[in-house]
């Protein structure tokens, strides 16, 4: 009997095995701006959060309700303890009235999605003053920006944006554009603009050209009466990200969908010698049925390389996503690089993989 109570007590002793997970805690998810003035242009507010979980943190994915509203957010991951924040960047321009945002956090932590709420009121400009701002002198015209956003654009669909022109001289201008990508058209064609005239520009984003997902960086340039110049001052930068639209599965396309299994999403390649090269490989598992497609290996970082772009891997196997770290012309110090993989997971659209290391 003694001999069966020392083991319940030795027992008792032994510690207990925790799984290490994150935590995301916000010191707020509403705010309210109040009453803005529509004049006054955009307005921002940083929901600050801390890691009090036992992991790292990291957010693959922050998207708002509408175009309107532009999240930011601490990219690396947070470890625990410390805070991370999520910048929120309301437009106003052509807004009258309240206005109630809401936008989607997702990460790793132990609650994978959040919700956040921005909301308030926009005072309209007076009259006279809701004409656009052309800022930006490019020869004998004025734009209002030298971007064109499109923002997020799910494959297999199109997406327009527009950009404000006005011929800033007493001469009629004709503009046209160089270097359009495959998959962008300008529905004005070549533009004529009289004395002091004011246009928009309509462009159009085909995903079905576009042969990337994810992230896209692409530019243009305006020629003014035919002179083609390819110097910054002409050059306007386009963006877009293309997405997979999951929101029309049937409950069968569910059912039988690929589910992306990870045994780790870090990695850390202890103490370098700048200069050296290194592989790292993170293991990916399909648990699902129908083949789990990797669609993009996005890295933002130089010192990363993929080994490859895209990757497929049939029910119930398993695969590796390969990169090469280069050290090269890094100064002592730690480093901590982030990469995200897009996939046809609905669950997992976007994940987000950490690789660590320090050049002694």
């Amino acid at each position: 009997m003694m001999k069966k109570l020392l083991i319940l007590a030795s027992a008792a002793l032994l510690p207990v095995l925790v799984r290490a997970q994150a935590v995301i805690a916000f010191e707020n998810k509403t705010h309210d701006f109040g009453t803005i003035e529509e004049a006054d242009g955009r307005v921002s507010h940083d929901f600050v959060f801390e890691n009090q979980g036992n992991a790292p943190l990291v957010i693959s994915k922050v998207q708002a309700s509408c175009g309107c509203t532009t999240p930011s957010w601490t990219k690396s991951p947070v470890e625990p303890g410390q805070k991370g924040k999520i910048t929120v960047t309301y437009n106003p321009a052509g807004r009258p009235g309240n206005f109630n945002k809401s936008i989607s956090v997702q990460s790793n932590a132990t609650v994978e999605r959040e919700r956040l709420v921005i909301k308030g009121n926009v005072n309209p400009k007076p009259r006279g003053e809701a004409r656009a701002a052309y800022r930006v002198a490019m020869g004998s015209i004025r734009l209002t920006a030298k971007d064109i956003a499109f923002g997020n654009v799910a494959k297999g669909t199109d997406k327009q944006a527009g950009l404000k022109v006005k011929n800033a001289s007493n001469a009629p201008v004709r503009l046209s554009f160089l270097d359009l990508p495959p998959y962008v058209t300008c529905d004005n064609g070549g533009v004529a603009l009289n004395a002091n005239a004011e246009a928009e520009l309509k462009f159009t984003f085909d995903t079905r050209q576009c042969p990337v997902w994810g992230p896209v960086d692409d530019h243009l340039y305006i020629a003014l009466d035919g002179k083609e110049d390819r110097s910054d001052t002409y050059r306007v930068a386009l963006t877009a990200n293309v997405t997979e639209d999951f929101s029309h599965l049937t409950l069968d396309e569910r059912r039988t969908a690929p589910i992306l299994e990870m045994t780790t999403r870090t990695a850390h390649l202890g103490t370098v010698a700048a200069g050296t090269k290194h592989n790292v490989a993170f293991a990916l598992k399909n648990v699902g049925q129908n083949p789990l497609e990797v669609r993009r290996v996005i890295c933002q970082d130089k010192e990363i390389t993929p080994k490859a772009q895209q990757l497929t891997v049939k029910g119930g196997r398993t695969a590796e996503v390969r990169l090469a770290v280069d050290t090269s012309g890094q100064p002592a110090g730690h480093y901590n690089r982030t990469v995200t993989l897009q996939t046809n997971d609905p669950q997992n659209a976007y994940v987000v993989v950490s690789i660590a290391w320090d050049v002694e």
